[in-house]
């Protein structure tokens, strides 16, 4: 069976609370961490608007790939586009937060690819910056407060404590609940095809009070 329709594909991560429970069965979803779930789309010109059509199960069945193959072709279709923007936010000497951002494109689903995000750009990063984006055996925290933003830390490549603090400040920030385009007020930690979510409190002036790392990130925390 042909599989040629395959390259249209593309992903996104959406609030579950947006997705009612009732309605997920008859499309291509996937549980990701908390209330995020990916889902599999395409975009569609209706008129002049173009308008995201989620890929209905029947059509995903008729295909004839599993949902894994599906949802990495669709990342693939992607991992090469370049970003409109990117601003490296210098934390300390040796911790950056890499801020992606593009209101012509979904962002969220390349949270799922981060070396291939990170990879376009590497042309445009500094010695210092570049060394602070490999991502090592500890992985990144990742927030996406909007569609059309992502932001990143790599945990090898900074300080764990300044740099988590940093990343939620501003996804706390950037973040509206009443914004259509608004996906997780929350911090992601990813390693490999793990992802774990990761609370945090501000306070009123938007400072970290506290961060609830995972345990696993515990032993990088100086004593």
């Amino acid at each position: 069976m042909a599989h040629a329709d395959v390259g249209d594909l593309r992903l996104r991560i959406v609030d579950s609370e947006t997705f009612p429970l009732d309605e997920r069965s008859g499309y291509v979803v996937r549980p990701i961490a908390g209330r995020l779930l990916a889902v599999l789309y395409r975009d569609e010109l209706v008129g002049r608007m173009l308008t995201m059509s989620l890929l209905e199960r029947a059509h995903a069945d008729s295909l004839g790939l599993p949902d894994d193959a599906m949802m990495r072709s669709a990342l693939d279709n992607v991992s090469d586009h370049a970003v409109e923007s990117l601003e490296v936010i210098q934390v300390t000497d040796k911790c950056r937060i890499f801020v992606f951002q593009d209101e012509d494109s979904v962002l969220s689903g390349r949270m799922l690819d981060l070396p291939s995000l990170l990879a376009t750009v590497e042309d445009q990063l500094s010695k210092e910056s570049r060394a602070s984006a490999e991502i090592g055996p500890h992985g990144v925290l990742v927030a996406l407060p909007r569609q059309t933003l992502l932001m990143v830390f790599i945990v090898d490549g900074g300080e764990l404590i300044p740099g988590a603090a940093t990343l939620a400040a501003n996804a706390a920030a950037h973040f509206d609940d009443d914004d259509e385009e608004a996906v997780s007020p929350w911090l992601y930690w990813v390693v490999g095809d793990e992802v774990e979510e990761m609370l945090y409190d501000v306070d009123d002036e938007g400072d970290v009070t506290e961060m609830g790392l995972p345990d696993a990130l515990m032993a990088l925390v100086p004593a």
